[in-house]
């Protein structure tokens, strides 16, 4: 199996009309067309997702044809930004080549971004938004910022402000360093333009434009007025800072927020939330044909089989577009070797070379299968008076604990929710890695932060007894070894709530409740309300299969911050769902009678007898 090159698509040149004369050209949107037939025919191996992206462009381009439609296709200004883009230089590439030409995929989304016009404002774009997903070593961060020199030089956009937003200055310089290269080489284009850079900023003298990196959620949040904002890695970007860019899209007629990232280290979060959309986009769920999507990653299929993900190149070409060109194939062989016998290695290899987000391929949860249970109009209001039951699994002191509920049926559907705790102290609030992500929960309200030392056992009680006035509660599972003994009793004791039963967490009895749940998942048959916190837990947990068939849960490494309570608990509520084996009814403690009641002091008798 081999990619198809740009020799495979040599077409008569194009002459476009340049301020009056006419000029020739590689005729790029030929180049496209014929990259997206041959996806689509299956002469060019692709994944489903890329598949998806060049049905669309071809329909895309049959709309355009279309009086009555918005936008239209314009040859020349595709033509004009992959002119400018094959006369920028390359950075370190395995070939050791400046200049080259484009590769038939890299003209397929020069012409995807740029080709398609508005009808009402000729020279403003039609794609605004831009998702496109890549393996390491595609030139992710020159692509970048050839888009951002471009639309900082010729868009004729007033006063062009390009942002490269980044988790941090370290990040953004990939994208930033890239442009400043260019400019430097480029010496007649930065001399006709009047470039200047600074170590921080790109100034286009000419138009009085600048291009500059940002980082950190500014003091002032208003006033910002991107022409483009570029998200390098978008995995790793700043949740906060992410929102203000977002916020300040729309302002300009010619705006485009191009996304740019290989996969994450968890299909959590930002990164996934745009990835999820993308695919919603490609799959016609969601309807935007302002939105570009790519994503170049292996198939579902090759998901359930870790050997041949290791071996089979054939997966590998899929995945790597620029396979055997600025991808070395005996270096990724190299690490493919080293991966089999090493599990750090191998999940890098999956992410890094594959797309394979991080326990997309290990996690007992596929992220795809969860993302296609979501159904926003089932929401935990909507189940009042409904048969109920509940799992808690319940931190010690100043962790994480989970209230999972899962309903009767909805049609053929199990609704299932969550609601999180977490004290003020947690260890997991102040992790800078989860900090903001804990907070926007906390906004949205999925997550409760208690102003506390440690857990508050009594704002619990206090909850679960209005869960059980609320729903028709069946039964409630917990695990005594949890440390949820005291907070049961007195649900038990003083509450009289009787249907409370202890679950222990071991592989015997969590093996047949998490297989069950998993199978509900894979089959679409259980239905969320979307909860962000609910999906991190449920994605986070992955199996400790062993040798009798038993499966017990687990985070994926001793020290992990990647919780995984909403899934233990989702089984302990699938468990009391099932009737499994393992559950024991909690019996009321014995009555405790004071003995002396009964006999008086030891001994006493015997004194007044005169014996001592």
């Amino acid at each position: 199996m081999r990619h198809l090159r740009r020799d495979d698509f040599r077409f008569p040149p194009i002459y476009l009309d340049v301020d009056g004369d006419v000029e020739e050209f590689t005729d790029f949107p030929a180049i496209a067309k014929a990259y997206a037939e041959s996806v689509v025919e299956g002469r060019e191996p692709a994944c489903r997702y890329v598949k998806l992206a060049c049905k669309r462009y071809l329909r895309m381009l049959r709309r355009a044809a279309d009086p009555n439609a918005p936008f239209t296709f314009s040859p020349a200004h595709a033509v004009d930004f992959l002119d400018f883009w094959e006369k920028c230089p390359v950075g370190d590439n395995w070939r050791g080549e400046n200049y080259v030409e484009k590769e038939p995929f890299q003209v397929f989304i020069g012409c995807s971004i740029y080709g398609f016009r508005r009808k009402d404002r000729w020279q403003s774009r039609w794609v605004n938004w831009v998702y496109l997903e890549i393996p390491r070593k595609h030139d992710k961060s020159g692509t970048a910022a050839v888009i951002g020199l471009y639309d900082g030089l010729f868009t004729l956009s007033k006063e062009p402000n390009i942002i490269i937003g980044a988790a941090s200055e370290d990040q953004a310089k990939y994208v930033f360093n890239a442009a400043a290269r260019i400019i430097s080489e480029e010496t007649e284009l930065a001399e006709t333009h009047k470039i200047e850079v600074t170590q921080k900023i790109i100034r286009f003298g000419k138009n009085r434009g600048l291009m500059q990196k940002l980082a950190t959620i500014p003091k002032n949040q208003d006033g910002w007025n991107p022409s483009t904002i570029i998200l390098d890695e978008l995995h790793s970007q700043n949740p906060g800072l992410y929102q203000v860019l977002k916020s300040a899209m729309g302002a300009r007629s010619n705006q485009l927020m191009f996304q740019i990232t290989t996969a994450g280290r968890q299909a959590w979060g930002l990164g996934w939330e745009e990835r999820t959309n993308a695919i919603r986009v490609l799959q016609g769920e969601n309807v935007d044909d302002r939105m570009f999507a790519l994503i170049f990653t292996v198939d579902d299929e090759d998901l359930k089989d870790e050997k041949r993900l290791l071996t089979d190149e054939d997966i590998w070409i899929k995945a790597n577009p620029m396979w055997g060109v600025s991808i070395d194939p005996d270096s990724v062989r190299s690490f493919a070797q080293k991966a089999r016998f090493s599990p750090v290695d191998r999940e890098e290899f999956f992410r890094t070379r594959l797309n394979i987000w991080s326990n997309a391929a290990t996690g007992l949860v596929d992220p795809q299968a969860w993302a296609e249970c979501a159904d926003p109009t089932v929401t935990l209001e909507t189940m009042v008076g409904r048969k109920c039951w509940i799992g808690v699994d319940l931190s010690h002191y100043r962790d994480m604990t989970a209230i999972v509920f899962l309903f009767e049926e909805l049609g053929y559907q199990t609704p299932i929710f969550g609601r999180f705790y977490l004290p003020e102290s947690s260890p997991t609030l102040q992790s800078p890695n989860l900090h903001a992500l804990m907070m926007d929960w906390h906004d949205r309200g999925e997550l409760i932060i208690q102003p506390t030392g440690k857990i508050d056992l009594d704002a619990l009680r206090r909850d679960i007894l209005v869960y059980c006035e609320v729903f028709d509660v069946q039964s409630i599972g917990y695990d005594h070894a949890a440390g949820g003994s005291e907070l049961f009793k007195t649900l038990y004791e003083d509450d009289g709530i009787e249907y409370v039963f202890d679950f222990p967490n071991r592989p015997t009895t969590m093996t047949v409740p998490t297989e069950d749940l998993m199978a509900s998942i894979a089959s679409r048959q259980l239905v969320h309300d979307g909860s962000e916190c609910l999906r991190w837990h449920m994605l986070n947990a992955v199996g400790d299969i062993r040798a009798n068939g038993t499966i017990l849960p687990k985070k994926d490494g001793p020290n992990s911050e990647r919780k995984i309570d909403g899934f233990v608990a989702a089984v302990m509520a699938n468990a009391m769902r099932m009737g499994a084996e393992g559950i024991k009814a909690r019996k009321k403690s014995k009555e405790v009678v004071d003995p002396y009641l009964k006999r008086g002091l030891l001994g006493a008798e015997t004194v007044s007898n005169g014996s001592l």
